[in-house]
């Protein structure tokens, strides 16, 4: 990279750096609009065996994923995760534990606007589709490891024959201990 080219990124960076600090300084004036998008939908309670640390034989620790996603990621993600927590199971619920979630992203067309940014006042593409997100945990197999329970969710929701957008990608799993 030449002096001229790095001097001119530096501008270009400088000035999306100064529309970023406006939209801030303005972003703290503005009253909040929670609740402006309506009501969020119903929340479902899941079992899941984490993957950090055993827990005890039939018991589960409970999280939670929205409604709409865990219906429709229920199908794939259903033999890491238990929704039913029906029978003998003892479900518990852990201090500073999040479930390693399945982020899942899906567009029937291949669409995409090149809106302009109201942090930085720069164009970035963007996808018509939905985002899905569910957890998941080992499920009944002993040796599974994390990175290889995502990929085979990844593999069962990506088949090759589909033409659209199908993103998947997660979150790993987090136990803060506490003090």
């Amino acid at each position: 990279m030449t002096y001229t080219s790095r001097l001119r990124k530096a501008i270009r960076e400088a000035a999306t750096l100064e529309r970023y600090v406006e939209y801030i300084r303005e972003a703290a004036t503005e009253p909040p609009n929670f609740g402006s998008r309506g009501a969020r939908g119903p929340s479902r309670e899941i079992g899941v065996v984490p993957f950090s640390f055993d827990i005890p034989a039939n018991n589960l620790v409970i999280v939670s994923a929205s409604g709409k996603s865990w219906t429709k990621l229920n199908p794939t993600i259903g033999t890491y995760a238990d929704a039913t927590l029906g029978g003998s199971v003892e479900k518990q619920r852990i201090g500073g534990f999040k479930p390693a979630r399945l982020i899942y992203f899906e567009s029937a067309t291949r669409s995409v606007t090149t809106p302009i940014s109201k942090r930085t006042g720069l164009e970035y593409q963007k996808y018509a589709g939905t985002t899905y997100t569910a957890p998941y945990g080992r499920g009944s197999g002993d040796g599974n490891d994390e990175y290889e329970v995502f990929m085979d969710l990844r593999s069962q929701l990506r088949p090759a024959s589909y033409t659209g957008i199908r993103r998947v990608s997660r979150q790993v799993e987090i136990r803060k201990q506490r003090a």
